[in-house]
């Protein structure tokens, strides 16, 4: 599942989504992540900064997180542009893995992601 919309906000706030809305009406599903960026290490996302997405027959079904499952994210390279960002289109450069399980609410399906590998440029 490739990476197409990345960006990080003046805030820090790291943006990825897997469809743009270019692939909205022909994607099967849909990663996307918003993690407010605080140093290189592990963070633990919630239904509220995660979110997957399955499109099928013209309805889309939003995923949970599993609780019961230890979901994490590990940034582990964070290297931003050499200038200050209002002074460069630079992006900034980020590495990262992560293990997630989702489940469906209405029903008892599951989807894991486990090793999932991310390398991602955040424009400005």
């Amino acid at each position: 599942m490739p990476i197409i919309k990345s960006e990080i906000s003046k805030n820090k706030v790291i943006s990825l989504s897997t469809v743009g809305p270019q692939l909205l009406y022909t994607a099967t599903d849909s990663l996307a992540i918003n993690l407010q960026y605080t140093g290189i290490g592990t963070y633990t996302p919630s239904d509220l900064n995660i979110a997957y997405t399955v499109f099928s027959n013209g309805s889309k079904t939003t995923y949970m997180l599993d609780q019961t499952y230890e979901n994490r994210i590990e940034i582990t390279d964070f290297v931003p542009p050499q200038n200050e960002p209002e002074t460069t289109t630079d992006p900034t450069e980020m590495k990262a893995t992560f293990n997630l399980r989702f489940t469906d609410p209405g029903h008892t399906t599951t989807v894991t992601f486990l090793d999932g590998k991310i390398a991602a440029h955040l424009g400005n």
